[in-house]
């Protein structure tokens, strides 16, 4: 297979993961649009409205009104910053935080399996080729932002 083909494979795989997921967990029972706040929410570091809604390059208060939906659904939370109490950062709840334990499942066993079967060496390389990919999207990500 090739890199194109087994990259193709690896996003249909997880796309089918997150579409079982989805179905099988009431409490995935959202939005494709939500999904990806919580996503965003969940995987960057001290999320705040302004951090998306600069990400996202969309209004602060669009972002505003997609993040109280989700506090008044029960899957986000806002904590008030102890340094400067003007930020509030968000958080997913512990309902939306054991769904991703759930959903993950299958990257850990991977990791796991990853770690048995290859030498540090491999997995370094790996981890490599992974941030050229990460770095790639950023890059485009940014050249996008720039763009609009």
């Amino acid at each position: 297979m090739t890199l194109e083909e087994t990259l193709d494979r690896f996003w249909y795989e997880m796309a089918v993961n997150q579409l079982r997921h989805a179905k099988n967990d009431p409490t995935m029972d959202i939005s494709y649009n939500s999904s990806m706040y919580l996503d965003l929410i969940k995987f960057r570091d001290k999320a705040t409205v302004s951090s998306i809604a600069d990400d996202l390059q969309v209004s602060k208060a669009a972002v505003t009104m997609k993040v109280n939906e989700l506090v008044k659904q029960g899957l986000v939370r806002k904590v008030q910053s102890e340094e400067d109490k003007r930020i509030h950062y968000l958080e997913v709840t512990d309902l939306i935080s054991q769904g991703y334990e759930n959903y993950f499942q299958p990257m850990k066993a991977a990791i796991a399996t990853i770690e048995e079967k290859y030498p540090p060496e491999k997995i370094a390389v790996f981890c490599e080729v992974l941030a050229t990919i990460n770095e790639c999207f950023a890059q485009r990500n940014s050249v996008n932002s720039e763009e609009l």
